[in-house]
């Protein structure tokens, strides 16, 4: 084919899908979407404990609304793919302040069950308070609360 034929199939292609600013923005959704795909798989070392992912933290948390909750209120969350540095060092540092991974999954299974129980007591959304850290919870073990 002649480059006059390509170009003119090329250019149909891209105007009947949106034209070239419809395409690149969905290649852009794309790439971002998997980049997001691969910064939540990423296992991250934790120091004594094997190493663990986002994903898998979520999935121990049982995978619910709830978890994304704790999540969220403990920063544990990616906005952009770039924010998996950041979360490479807070959860590991989670991790050795609760003592373990399992301890902290342990202490955010306590504060989703609070925060779950709160839910379902309180009947109006506009109600329910704002989820209990893991940190909150521990302060109640010592002095500091």
């Amino acid at each position: 084919m002649d480059p006059i034929t390509i170009a003119l199939i090329a250019t149909g292609a891209l105007a009947g899908t949106g034209g070239v600013a419809a395409w690149w923005a969905r290649r852009n959704a794309k790439n971002r979407i998997e980049a997001m795909r691969r910064a939540v798989e990423t296992s991250i070392p934790c120091g004594g404990d094997a190493p663990v992912s986002l994903l898998d933290l979520f999935w121990d948390l049982g995978a619910s609304d709830f978890a994304l909750e704790m999540l969220a209120h403990g920063q544990l969350l990616l906005d952009e793919p770039a924010d998996l540095s950041t979360l490479m060092r807070e959860l590991p540092s989670r991790i050795a302040e609760a003592g373990s991974y399992r301890a902290l999954v342990d202490e955010l299974l306590e504060a989703i069950s609070v925060y779950s129980q709160e839910h379902r007591g309180a009947g109006d959304r506009r109600a329910i308070p704002a989820p209990v850290s893991y940190t909150h919870l521990r302060a109640h073990e010592t002095s500091l609360h």
